[in-house]
């Protein structure tokens, strides 16, 4: 089994190890297995588990709280998380891990998310900088892996790299498309790092294959949405906020929406009433079998959807992206394996008025043309290979050494300015939903007063120039704090969120 194999090997003692399973193998549990055995066996202080998503954390934090139960506390840091919030939560213990957050000091076990991770490591600020210390002689996991950000690749793989060699941590790379870690580590991070493969053998990775990967080409909107009518319950991902919405007021029926558009708090609610539909369709029609049309459901989502969210459809619909992107999308399909085989349907919209190109998609585009099975590991190894080939150049030069001429006088504030995860394009803006939210808009209001991080599950994401239009509309005011909120609620829905004309744009 796969599994047992990765426990075998994980016993020899290394810095880095690469944990590439399918997807429903049990990857992210047998990571854990695998942490805590080294923990133990290494005396290492603990375990800092790092996710690219904050959407992902809170499903991930559930699975771990069920499994230790009250036998291992779980640090959360996180931006959409607080404490202060967890009205059941002990006073005391909450004022403990509000102290444990600035520093990470006396916990064993931390999920955290990329950003929190690597802005500490390159950051300038005292606040940030404190955790360093506590991430030596520590286990981390690094959680789809594959999506490290790019952009940043060489001096994120050099933390990591540095960490484990210097600080006598050691790190592992989750994740079921994993890209040639083992020779990026040696071309741009360290070339002696101690790397093992803790999957070689990757024959049974066929028996995890539980979908159909089929190349539609161009397809029109109408067409695409009268095909997805055909399933009792299908997922349709696509790559703009704005096609999601608008294939959503197209369908009828049963239907969610989901985009960074809502807010994180409208977010979870509808995945949580997601899964409780799924749920019950299976349980009313558990052959799958006519199923009436008013029971159908069908999911509109951007990629938000893609990565660790638990969902089972029985058909998804992925628009032309990133290998890695579809093969995540097909993770939501069949994701239990109760049938044979189900499948995935790759388009491209027809009717799109700017389409959008890129090296991942034409290369995808591609290997759909030329694998009968896209999940096999050989076309995730060619689609990598082709990809980090002709970014080469970009990564090359995307690194903190051209800023620093000098390593006696090192730049720490040009690094952090410089190390953006967050694409600075977009910014955050608060959506008052609820009671709540609205006191602490009023006292940003009134008093020039406001937690930031109470505020992050009431916050969507938008692009400055859309800022900007909401500005002028004026239906945004940051009452001279910087922290944006919308002033007029009917520019919002909760099942579409923002909106960019009052309420009757919906009519």
């Amino acid at each position: 089994m796969l599994q047992s194999q990765a426990f075998e090997n994980a016993k020899t003692t290394a810095e880095i190890y690469l944990l590439n399973m399918p997807t429903g193998s049990g990857k992210t549990l047998a990571s854990v297995k695998i942490a805590l055995e080294r923990v133990i066996l290494q005396k290492k202080k603990r375990i800092i588990y790092v996710i690219p998503y904050n959407s992902i954390i809170d499903q991930t934090a559930e699975v771990f709280n069920e499994l230790f139960q009250n036998n291992l506390e779980i640090l959360r840091h996180q931006s959409t998380f607080d404490y202060e919030n967890i009205d059941e939560m002990d006073e005391d213990y909450k004022e403990v891990a509000k102290i444990a957050i600035e520093n990470w000091g006396n916990t064993k076990f931390i999920i955290t998310t990329t950003v929190q991770f690597f802005e500490s490591i390159y950051s300038n600020k005292r606040g940030k900088l404190r955790k360093i210390h506590n991430m030596a002689d520590s286990i981390l996991i690094f959680d789809e892996a594959h999506m490290m950000p790019e952009k940043y690749l060489q001096p994120c793989l050099q933390a990591v790299a540095y960490i484990t060699k210097y600080l006598q941590s050691e790190a592992v790379f989750l994740t079921a498309t994993m890209p040639d870690y083992l020779s990026l580590i040696r071309k741009y991070a360290v070339t002696d790092s101690k790397i093992i493969n803790l999957i070689e053998d990757k024959s049974l990775f066929k028996k995890f294959q539980k979908c159909n990967y089929n190349y539609l080409g161009e397809i029109g909107e109408n067409e695409l949405l009268a095909k997805s009518s055909l399933s009792p319950s299908s997922l349709i991902i696509v790559n703009t906020r704005k096609v999601a919405r608008k294939l959503y007021k197209k369908i009828s029926g049963k239907k969610y929406h989901l985009s960074t558009y809502m807010t994180a708090l409208d977010r979870a609610i509808i995945l949580k009433n997601i899964r409780k539909e799924l749920k019950c369709l299976e349980k009313e029609f558990p052959d799958f079998k006519n199923v009436p049309e008013e029971r159908q459901i069908t999911i509109v989502s951007t990629s938000l959807i893609e990565a660790g969210v638990d969902l089972d459809v029985y058909t998804v619909f992925r628009e032309l992206k990133g290998l890695d992107n579809i093969l995540q999308a097909g993770g939501r399909c069949n994701r239990e394996g109760k049938r044979k085989r189900a499948d995935v349907f790759v388009f491209e919209l027809l009717d799109s008025k700017k389409k959008a190109i890129s090296v991942e998609m034409d290369i995808t585009r591609d290997l759909l043309k030329k694998y009968e099975d896209i999940s096999d590991s050989a076309c995730i190894k060619e689609y990598y290979e082709r990809i980090f080939s002709l970014k080469e150049a970009s990564i090359s030069q995307n690194t903190m050494h051209c800023m620093c001429d000098d390593f006696r006088y090192i730049p720490f504030k040009k690094y952090a300015e410089n190390f953006e995860l967050i694409d600075s394009r977009t910014v955050s803006l608060v959506i008052p939903r609820d009671e709540k939210s609205r006191r602490m808009v009023a006292d940003l209001k009134y008093k020039q007063t406001a937690n930031e991080r109470n505020l992050q599950n009431y916050t969507c994401s938008l692009y400055k120039n859309e800022l900007d239009d909401l500005i002028k509309q004026n239906v945004v005011d940051d009452f001279g704090t910087g922290i944006y909120c919308l002033t007029n609620l009917d520019y919002y829905d909760e099942e579409i969120g923002l909106l960019f004309e009052a309420r009757d744009y919906l009519l």
